[in-house]
């Protein structure tokens, strides 16, 4: 169960808010350079409150009286009242158990005066907005997306509430503010009036106050739905029985308002947890009154039960384990998972990289971890540790090791300045029990100071540990969906899709190119060779730390060639090479690693045309990502589908560790955390 040694500063009954408070540092911080979608998108229109968003969007759609939407009928009473006051009539459908509407359903409530679909993200699990975009496009039809429980929620990487024609979006919620609301109408530019900050605002009368939009660009955080999804995850492996259908698996780009629990006794629960001094919400407890409630059992029987409690990214690990015992009250102690020290890492091969697979990620496999160890362990403690389920079998493998002993006792993982993406080798599934022996181990281990460096962004491991986040860096990738190399053109800029094109012909033509991809293991040295060569030449006499690891790169390689991973391209004009690039491919997914080129030949920029090309290979072979490697450079986000990002976090685990990490001045006097902590990282 989840533990937290250092929060005991707390009052035992301290209120937790079923809404985030807005952190008093928030007044003192700098303006966010961007804001999440939508805000940065033209047209975006501030609002005081949903209703009026929607309200406002509904009438400059242009609906005529009478014309038809089609509304979930489990909704909130606002939706149907502002279709109302604008003149239309509202069509309630069921929906399915997952609260997606059904193609048959809708398919019989068309009409000549239907005119839009009205889709509802319910708290904060985004639908497949894509497939009931096709279905209005192919109706005829508006689709209408409420956002207002699923800020910064996304779908395949896309946010909600891109693909609606009107989408509508609650900001106060989110964040804790005291209003705030926004709109984005499709294809229609902004006629609103600058207020405050750049923000445009649709209605005077209706306008945001201007504390909130003074403080909605400073509270603003690329973590939020990460730490929402992590908290959710904790509540989820407890209360899993208690909690319905619809929300029992949390989708990967979901952003949870709220921890629904069904309950026979919703008013025994709502009254239980307010004697926790755990505030909660009644979930919709009554529809509007234009639907007949007796036709639509289902949305009925979800408004009986449901409860929601708090999940935002505010809480803390000893919050969420007494909103736990809030719920349950009568609950036995829980199986804790086994952890075990790893003797030695040849032991744990075989179950390792069947772990590694379900991570899809290269650089959680034995081997890369096992050959890093060997060339950078350099004689320090090995702690890497077993998690095992209550049935025996392996949740996962925490690569660790002791990276300093004194002045402060500092653990890392395994493969740290050379691995673009690091952590607990686990499947998705297994994150939560992976975290709670993460935090047994370093208890175990008598460590000051636990600091982990490029873990996933959209993990949620600031929450899952206790921990702080020390910097964030980039983690760019392509979302290869597209059926062919043209399709993927087409859904990029005509001057990205004529640059690519252009530049190889024009290779082709005067110089003719060629790509070479190593497939026979007596040349693997060999192109190795030029891969070093090309990169020493790029980078000339500037210090890389890629190059300074040749040895270990070398035998990775080699080690990747045999298991069928590697991937080493060549770029040949007149038949000698003039670009190498250098990546992985693993489980469906295409790593970019390293690469290098001559630099004579910079104006023909072979090094873009040579990435292209290693793009439409993965494309045509069936791999659906592409990673472009850590670090946000102009070239990635050329290519790039979106930015997940990774995080470094540091997390105390004694006094002296605590002091360190909290002074800026104090950090800095020991000298193994002031290196560790520097960005970037090097070995």
């Amino acid at each position: 169960m989840i533990v937290n040694r250092l929060s005991g500063r707390r009052r035992a009954h301290d209120a937790i808010s079923v809404r985030p408070s807005v952190p008093w540092q928030t007044i003192a911080r700098r303006p966010a350079k961007s804001l999440p979608f939508p805000l940065s998108e033209p047209g975006c229109r501030l609002f005081a409150r949903t209703r009026d968003c929607l309200w406002q969007g509904l009438g400059a759609l242009g609906f005529e009286r009478g014309e038809v939407v089609l509304v979930p009928a489990y909704h909130e009473a606002y939706q149907v009242e502002a279709a109302l006051r604008a003149g239309i009539t509202c069509r309630f459908y069921e929906a399915t158990e997952s609260l997606e509407p059904d193609d048959t359903e809708l398919e019989s409530l068309l009409g000549p005066r239907v005119r839009a679909l009205f889709l509802s993200h319910h708290l904060g699990f985004p639908q497949d907005a894509p497939r009931w975009r096709h279905f209005c496009d192919r109706h005829g039809l508006a689709l209408i997306e409420d956002c207002s429980q699923a800020w910064l929620a996304s779908f395949d990487g896309r946010p909600a509430g891109s693909f609606g024609d009107l989408s509508v979006f609650s900001l106060y919620k989110t964040y804790g503010l005291s209003d705030g609301a926004a709109q984005l109408i499709r294809s229609r530019n902004s006629t609103a009036n600058s207020v405050g900050d750049g923000f445009a605002v649709g209605s005077p009368q209706r306008a945001p106050s201007r504390l909130t939009l003074f403080l909605l660009p400073r509270v603003v955080d690329d973590g939020t739905a990460a730490r929402r999804r992590a908290n959710y995850s904790m509540l989820l492996d407890e209360l899993v029985d208690l909690v319905p259908p619809p929300f029992k698996r949390l989708p990967e780009g979901g952003a949870p308002l709220l921890f629904p629990v069904g309950t026979s006794a919703k008013a025994n629960l709502l009254h239980r947890l307010a004697d926790d001094g755990i505030h909660a919400e009644d979930l919709r407890p009554a529809p509007h009154p234009a639907l007949p409630s007796a036709e639509f059992p289902g949305a009925t029987a979800l408004r009986d039960r449901l409860v929601g409690v708090p999940v935002h990214q505010e809480l803390r690990l000893d919050q969420i384990e007494r909103i736990v015992n809030a719920v349950r009250r009568r609950r036995s102690k829980p199986l804790s998972p086994r952890v075990e020290l790893v003797p030695d890492l040849d032991s744990m091969r075989v179950e390792w990289n069947e772990l590694a697979a379900k991570s899809r990620n290269v650089f959680a496999t034995w081997e890369w971890n096992s050959i890093w160890w060997r060339h950078f362990g350099q004689g320090r403690a090995l702690l890497t540790t077993a998690c095992y389920a209550a049935d025996g079998s392996l949740d996962a493998v925490l690569p660790l090791y002791l990276w300093s002993v004194r002045p402060l006792r500092i653990v890392r993982f395994l493969g740290h300045g050379a691995g673009n993406e690091l952590g607990p080798v686990c499947g998705d599934t297994a994150r939560v029990a992976a975290a709670s022996a993460l935090r047994s181990t370093l208890a175990s281990v008598d460590c000051d100071v636990f600091f982990a460096e490029e873990l996933p962004a959209t993990d949620g491991w600031p929450a899952l540990l206790g921990a702080k986040v020390h910097r964030r860096i980039g983690d760019p990738l392509i979302r290869l969906d597209a059926a062919t190399w043209d399709d993927f053109l087409a859904s990029r800029s005509p001057n990205f899709r004529q640059q690519i094109r252009r530049r190889e012909r024009k290779l082709e033509r005067e110089h003719g190119l060629r790509y070479r991809l190593t497939h026979d293991a007596s040349s693997l040295q060999e192109d190795l060779d030029t891969l070093f060569r090309l990169h020493r030449a790029r980078w000339r006499d500037r210090p890389s730390s890629f190059a300074a690891s040749e040895a270990f790169h070398r035998e990775f390689a080699a080690h990747a060639f045999e298991q069928g991973w590697l991937r080493l391209w060549s770029l040949e004009l007149r038949g000698e090479a003039v670009a190498a690039w250098y990546g992985f491919r693993f489980c469906g997914v295409e790593f970019y690693y390293q690469a290098g080129r001559d630099p004579t030949w910079t104006d023909s920029t072979v090094g873009f045309v040579l990435l292209a090309h290693s793009v439409r290979a993965a494309l045509e072979d069936g791999m659906d990502t592409y990673r472009l490697g850590r670090g946000a450079t102009p070239y990635k986000a050329r290519f790039a589908s979106e930015d997940p990002g990774l995080e470094a976090v540091v997390l105390s685990r004694s006094v002296r560790g605590a002091a360190a990490v909290a002074g800026g001045h104090v950090a800095r006097s020991f000298r193994p955390l002031k290196n560790a902590l520097k960005a970037p990282l090097n070995i």
